[in-house]
């Protein structure tokens, strides 16, 4: 078993047009969407606009193709958060799938006092708690890094969809 951590290569950046717009895509593993109004985003580098952009606060933000071909196979784990691109339509991923599945042991991370871990060096995980998952979060960082498992990159590599990137950080 792989998993990887989800990345953007080669692809536009964007950022919300409005700074009071900054917080709402501050995700942190709850569910949005029942309150979730549409953000107008603007791109910060030229790069060309694939089905995946670069938006800081790592959220994977993608295109109306990428999302009706996720969509089906992500419906528990992922809220997909309309946002407008310049006048398209591309959906923030939230990633609501936060699971307790770091394997502590075998991980080499940092810790503040207070037992916060964090700046982590090599992953680990829990297989028998990813084994049936496709896109998660851990808990110890759920404001940041996506991960994705070895069906979740295929999908999306067969989809030929683009801008993804996929850096293995654990194999079994």
């Amino acid at each position: 078993m792989k998993v990887y951590m989800l990345n953007c290569e080669n692809t536009a950046a964007i950022l919300p047009e409005k700074i009071e717009d900054y917080r709402k895509v501050d995700f942190k593993g709850k569910k949005l969407g029942h309150t979730w109004k549409p953000i107008k985003m603007k791109k910060v580098e030229e790069n060309e606009m694939k089905d995946a952009l670069d938006l800081s606060f790592q959220v994977p933000v993608v295109s109306q193709k990428a999302a009706d071909i996720m969509k089906d196979n992500l419906e528990n784990d992922v809220e997909f958060l309309e946002l407008n691109v310049e006048n398209n339509k591309y959906y923030a991923m939230n990633i609501v799938n936060v699971i307790d599945a770091l394997d502590e042991e075998n991980s080499v991370f940092d810790t503040l006092p207070g037992g916060i871990r964090f700046f982590f060096e090599k992953y680990a995980f829990l297989k028998n708690k990813i084994k049936d998952e496709k896109i998660f979060k851990i808990k110890e960082e759920k404001r940041s890094k996506v991960f994705v498992t070895e069906e979740f990159k295929n999908n999306i590599e067969n989809a030929n969809l683009e801008g993804f990137e996929f850096i293995k950080v654990w194999e079994s």
